[in-house]
């Protein structure tokens, strides 16, 4: 499936064929790595910058966009994104829900990329829960947008409910556009082929530790500075952004777990260790990663 999607898709002449959203992390270096060495294509990786870098995920970055891949970083209108961050966490009670996914499905109709492959990163297992029929497909419809990613309130909620709160005023409203907050019209997305954003890791088993490994070897990822990442025992995972902690502990109030127990539950599904502490049947040394999940 994945080989006759690139192949529909590769440009002859070294144009961009794939957009690639990602921050420089383990898993966006992977896909793009994959992408670009081992299957030939011409990605054009986008950074929809964090809320505040860290030292680490600004130098993993950097090694990232210097180890062979075009990128563009993007930092919103500060006023305007610190607003709408507001506005996320009292409506929807999340401070994520305003950024990345919308610059990687924006560059299509905004640069000269004819009819581009637009891949994210991730798995969604875990992330998304959805209808056993609608799980097993290799991208994100639109129309799942606005719940899966917005949580039911996409971004007019957000700025009706600024004006109300008399956090954003009418003026400030009217003299922007919202164009990163705003996704594409599902009629515009259907001009575009394909329509729908693909999951690279839906053809690759979702693996972390695996990309991890790679992404160290092939564009000088480094683990966290201070060993292992605030609230859990791992040191690889979603590095970049200094607000990550609040987003963990967030869920640690709604839903009763925090990193810890999240990190433990995937590397469970990878099959690191089994759910009592021993190591899984898949469960990988530094140099031992099982050579049919690379």
């Amino acid at each position: 499936m994945l080989l006759d999607l690139l192949a529909e898709y590769r440009s002859r002449d070294g144009s961009f064929d794939c957009v690639v959203p990602g921050s420089g992390g383990k898993d966006s270096s992977y896909v793009s790595h994959q992408l670009k060495y081992k299957y030939g294509m011409h990605p054009l990786t986008v950074t929809w910058a964090p809320f505040m870098y860290t030292d680490v995920g600004w130098q993993n970055y950097v090694a990232f966009k210097d180890h062979g891949f075009d990128n563009l970083l993007c930092f919103p209108d500060g006023i305007i994104h610190r607003k709408l961050t507001r506005l996320a966490f009292e409506l929807l009670e999340t401070p994520g829900t305003v950024r990345l996914w919308p610059e990687g499905v924006r560059l299509p109709h905004r640069r000269e990329i004819q009819d581009p492959a637009d891949f994210l990163r991730r798995e969604r297992r875990g992330r998304i829960r959805r209808l056993d029929e609608e799980f097993d497909k290799p991208a994100e419809p639109v129309s799942d947008w606005k719940n899966f990613y917005y949580k039911g309130s996409g971004l007019d909620e957000l700025v009706e409910h600024g004006l109300q709160a008399g956090l954003l005023a009418k003026d400030e409203v009217a003299n922007h556009d919202f164009m990163f907050y705003r996704p594409p019209s599902e009629a515009a997305m259907a001009e575009v082929k394909p329509s729908d954003a693909l999951v690279f890791l839906f053809t690759r088993n979702g693996c972390r530790r695996r990309n991890y490994y790679y992404s160290v070897d092939h564009t000088g990822f480094q683990s966290n500075f201070d060993g292992r990442s605030e609230g859990t025992y791992s040191k690889y995972a979603s590095l970049d952004d200094k607000t990550d902690g609040f987003h963990f502990y967030l869920a640690y109030i709604k839903f009763g777990i925090a990193r810890a127990t999240s990190d433990a539950a995937h590397e469970i599904r990878d099959g690191h260790f089994d759910a009592r502490g021993g190591r899984g049947p898949r469960a990988p040394l530094r140099r031992g990663i099982p050579q049919d999940i690379l």
